[in-house]
């Protein structure tokens, strides 16, 4: 098989593998189609809270989800028996279910679940790291620290095996990432949406700033001199000119590292807090950079091609952020090793 070929297969099987793993699908229709409810008035239980929970979510149901089968719950059910063109008897039971589950598949019904809901309202940044091509001029590093100058953009790491630069894999990446917080109600401000950009770190961060994200992800990948180190790593800001950021940034890089390595599988190194990312200084949000891997592997490398490993990766960052908008305090499950 052509290269081109097993690249064009890898993009389907990754877009299988997103739609299979978008919370709204996972958590949405498909565990309440592997149930095989009978439910009428009266009937209490989980089953019932659950059916209050998907009539809730058509719009037909407005009262507590008290797993108590009533009155409002049996004109509900009617009035979704009705929509589907099935017996209208008010009881929730084989076909009515079967109906269901066929019309929210097909695209005839469509819950509006309140998790699609999680992150309604908030501006969250993505920053596919490096570019198509370097700039290595200098530029100031901090806005607190005249002497502190570094590399508008270096070239960033390419892979050991694959000879792919990790630009790449970091949009690929980020495209995925920001689809998983715009279905669940997020603004996402991306810093690049392709290779061939001009976009300096501090660049990067202003256009997080004038679009006053509430907080921001950096992505990239590793590289090591020794070839068998592999893991993921944080880097979270401290000592940087806007203090305010500094707490929430850390709170930030352990929801989402923890989060990460659950998804993906990947061992958890130790967090690193750094002081002279230009990034991190110029920026007024809460930030981190997620390093992903290491291309420097060959096991790392050929994994963080892969499409479908792709898509694991901005699950793994999803429910970081989501855990961290939830208020989760994870450091306990953060400690990693170096």
């Amino acid at each position: 098989m052509s290269f081109r070929a097993v690249k064009i297969l890898s993009l389907a099987l990754a877009a299988l593998l997103l739609l299979a793993a978008l919370p709204c699908l996972a958590e949405g229709i498909e565990d309440w189609a592997q149930e095989q409810p009978s439910l009428a008035l009266w009937d209490e239980g989980e089953l019932v809270e659950r059916l209050q929970y998907e009539l809730t979510a058509c719009g037909l149901y407005s009262g507590e989800l008290t797993g108590v089968f009533d009155a409002q719950t049996f004109r509900a059910v009617k009035a979704l028996q009705e929509e589907l063109g099935v017996t209208v008897d008010g009881v929730y039971g084989e076909q009515t279910h079967a109906a269901y589950i066929a019309a929210v598949r097909e695209g005839r019904i469509c819950p509006d679940y309140p998790y699609m809901h999680a992150l309604e309202g908030l501006v969250i940044g993505i920053d596919p790291g490096h570019q198509q091509v370097p700039d290595l001029a200098l530029e100031a590093a901090s806005p607190i620290n005249d002497q502190l100058k570094k590399a508008r953009m270096t070239a960033g790491s390419v892979g050991v095996r694959t000879g792919v630069n990790e630009q790449s894999i970091n949009l690929e990446i980020a495209l995925m990432l920001r689809q998983m917080l715009e279905e669940h109600g997020a603004t996402v401000i991306m810093s690049r949406e392709e290779a061939d950009v001009e976009l300096s770190n501090m660049e990067r961060a202003e256009i997080m700033n004038d679009a006053h994200v509430d907080c921001w992800v950096r992505l990239h990948c590793n590289f090591s001199t020794d070839g068998e180190l592999t893991g993921s790593r944080v880097l979270v800001p401290v000592g940087v000119a806007n203090l305010s950021i500094v707490c929430e940034s850390r709170r930030l890089g352990y929801c989402v590292i923890s989060a990460f390595c659950d998804e993906t599988g990947s061992e958890m190194l130790a967090p690193h807090f750094m002081t002279d990312q230009t990034g991190f200084n110029w920026s007024e949000s809460p930030v981190i950079t997620l390093e992903l891997g290491y291309l420097s592997n060959s096991v790392s490398d050929l994994k963080l091609c892969r499409a479908s490993y792709q898509a694991e990766c901005a699950l793994g960052i999803y429910n970081g952020i989501t855990a961290y908008y939830a208020g989760l305090d994870p450091y306990e499950n953060a400690v990693g090793q170096d």
